[in-house]
């Protein structure tokens, strides 16, 4: 998969777009497995091997954008719609529907068309890239 455009951040919104971002969530039996793994088969120091409990730290962007995709699946580009009109519950099909497609031309084939030239474009893209970066985000194409 690229992205395509004349800039960095245009060809990293073609690339992300479409794209419905996932939340990773362990549980505590995969984080004690891990842990377990790290002391007896890879001969780890507790002291490192006890970072698999440490709780990440997340900036208020990046609370944001998981906060929503925890609730539903959303694309990168109803993730921008969703920030930039201020929406922080998406509970039922209703809310998800008056959010992001409250109109007669949005449509979940053409939002990415109309959010690419939002101002919260440049800080959800680069949120969305940090998350997948530090693997607290996964990518699925629907």
């Amino acid at each position: 998969m690229s992205g395509l455009g004349d800039t960095c951040a245009d060809a990293l919104y073609d690339l992300l777009n479409n794209l419905y971002v996932i939340p990773v969530t362990s549980s505590i039996f995969i984080k004690i497995a891990a842990f377990l793994k790290f002391i007896f088969v890879n001969k780890m120091p507790f002291s490192k091997a006890k970072t698999v409990f440490r709780k990440e730290t997340l900036s208020e962007n990046e609370r944001r954008v998981v906060g929503l995709a925890r609730q539903t699946q959303l694309s990168t580009a109803e993730l921008i719609k969703c920030i930039e009109i201020g929406v922080h519950d998406l509970s039922s099909d209703e809310k998800i529907m008056e959010a992001l497609y409250n109109d007669d031309i949005t449509t979940c084939d053409n939002i990415g068309y109309y959010v690419k030239s939002s101002r919260k474009q440049r800080p959800v893209l680069e949120t969305v890239a940090n998350l997948y970066l530090r693997k607290l985000i996964i990518f699925e194409r629907i």
